[in-house]
């Protein structure tokens, strides 16, 4: 049977209890039904049940161990008490998967609207870069060889390091994701560290998860603390909270807009029935830009694609026809065309 050391994954999680001899351990959930002999179930409490009800079920489906937040007496299996269950679900997964967001060139895209384009934009520089490229978004989860319906914008911990492992073995060398403010606070991508991160804008949804605008910021801000050390914080600089995620970023930040005073400045644009033009002015030289999607915020969600890609060092012809090449997104103000050619 192949499978990782328990006392390996547990390691420095928790106070671990019974864990007097090892063994190798082949699955990681936090729901009691898929558990399987020899895997790991984390009990999660939620927002509406609680997943320390479920220790005898996930037990009865042969649970080698269990990690709960509260001392449970009795347990016949190890288990490991830690203060917080979802951070520890996402730890174990990237011990278990062997941390693979480490290889992979990992970019994370947040905001309250403008993620889905932005990371179709990114995908396109970078496939047009010679890259082969990975994306967790909201419209689904995809790689060359593989695509799968997303049923959340960011997945389980434990889904989402399973396809970073994926990836890996599939040869994908960037990874581009959609991070959601719930996910933020649910610790889905917690132990990630990004190369570079985007804030896109915030307005004023998801507050009856949030309870205020000002716990949203905070909970969004919490993604650039997570970019590496030689990483990029990508920021739009126009927006009213960019101040926010700035101060709350582990990296070099870089901005963009067209009010404001930017180090990438949006300029000269012209909106088209079927796209737009625009010229960003870079510290270097001013790039001639055409997408194909319309509107003034596809402006700014190429923009920042574009500042992301120029920052890692993308050429700034291969930004250009990244940026062009893309001819829809699913969904996103796809444009109708009549017989005649005409909009509408």
């Amino acid at each position: 049977m192949s499978g990782t050391s328990l006392k390996s994954l547990f390691e420095n999680l928790g106070r671990p209890n019974n864990l007097k001899d090892d063994c190798l351990i082949s699955g990681i959930t936090s729901d009691s039904k898929r558990v399987k002999p020899g895997w790991i179930f984390v009990a999660v409490k939620g927002y509406q049940q609680d997943g320390h009800n479920f220790l005898n079920n996930a037990l009865k489906n042969g649970a080698s161990a269990v990690v709960v937040e509260k001392s449970t007496e009795d347990l016949p299996v190890p288990f490991l008490i830690t203060d917080n269950s979802r951070k520890t679900l996402a730890l174990l997964a990237k011990r278990f998967y062997g941390d693979p967001g480490r290889k992979l060139n990992l970019i994370g895209v947040t905001g309250t609207n403008g993620k889905t384009t932005t990371t179709y934009f990114l995908e396109s520089i970078y496939r047009q870069a010679g890259h082969k490229v990975g994306v967790v978004g909201t419209l689904n989860y995809r790689w060359p060889g593989f695509k799968d319906n997303a049923l959340q914008t960011t997945p389980d911990s434990v889904v989402l390091y399973g396809y970073f492992s994926r990836m890996i073995n599939d040869g994908v060398s960037t990874a581009i994701m959609e991070v959601s403010s719930h996910a933020l606070a649910q610790y889905r991508v917690e132990g990630l560290m990004f190369n570079s991160a985007i804030f896109t804008n915030i307005s004023h949804e998801h507050l009856d998860y949030h309870k205020s605008l000002d716990e949203y910021v905070k909970t969004k801000a919490r993604l650039f603390s997570q970019i590496s050390k030689n990483g990029r914080a990508v920021v739009n600089i126009d927006d009213n909270v960019s101040e926010i995620i700035i101060k709350n970023s582990s990296a070099k930040v870089v901005t963009y807009g067209k009010i404001s005073d930017p180090d990438y400045r949006i300029s000269d644009i012209t909106l088209l029935n079927l796209g737009s033009r625009f010229v960003l002015k870079t510290p270097d030289l001013d790039l001639q830009l055409h997408t194909n999607l319309p509107g003034l915020f596809n402006v700014y969600n190429a923009s920042a694609a574009a500042c992301a890609a120029l920052e890692q060092g993308v050429s700034p012809e291969l930004v250009i026809k990244g940026i062009e090449s893309l001819k829809r997104v699913p969904g996103r103000m796809e444009g109708l065309v009549s017989e005649k050619g005409q909009f509408r």
